[in-house]
């Protein structure tokens, strides 16, 4: 990785840090928030492609577990937040692949082009995180604390 490149994932992953603090309280939810960390992340690898992103991204991660760790829980949290950036990056980078722009410096000018990578990337979003935090929740975390829930219960 070049200097240059080194340079802009430290900033983004400083950003994106840093903006771990801001928690806006999710009200249908008490006691969940929104932070606002996943946009420098976001932004990076849109600008500047995919290996920046997924590392600006894995920073963000450390750094989350690092000095946001305010329970236990927060230890599977903050991993799947970004699996689920991940396979929203997947679905961006599918998108690109179809419509066939090999570089950054293309345009996205044209509107379909743009709704086609937003489809993709909420469809692999929300239609692959719910089956990953079944199988690691109910699959993996219940269990190993003892605890087990009827499936009808969760279906």
């Amino acid at each position: 990785m070049k200097a240059k490149q080194l340079a802009l994932v430290i900033a983004f992953a400083a950003i994106a840090i840093a903006l771990n603090a801001i928690r806006i309280p999710a009200f249908f939810w008490p006691g969940n928030f929104f932070t606002l960390s996943e946009i420098p992340v976001v932004i990076a690898f849109l600008l500047f492609g995919v290996r920046i992103g997924v590392f600006v991204g894995f920073l963000n991660l450390l750094g989350q577990l690092a000095f946001f760790l305010i329970n236990p829980a927060y230890l599977v949290a903050y991993p799947m937040g970004f699996v689920a950036a991940l396979l929203m990056f997947l679905g961006v980078y599918l998108a690109c692949r179809l419509i066939g722009i090999k570089n950054k410096a293309q345009s996205w000018g044209d509107r379909k082009k743009i709704v086609l990578a937003t489809v993709l990337s909420v469809a692999f979003r929300a239609g692959i995180m719910p089956i990953i935090d079944y199988k690691v929740f109910y699959g993996l975390l219940l269990p190993m604390f003892g605890y087990s829930i009827p499936e009808a219960y969760v279906m």
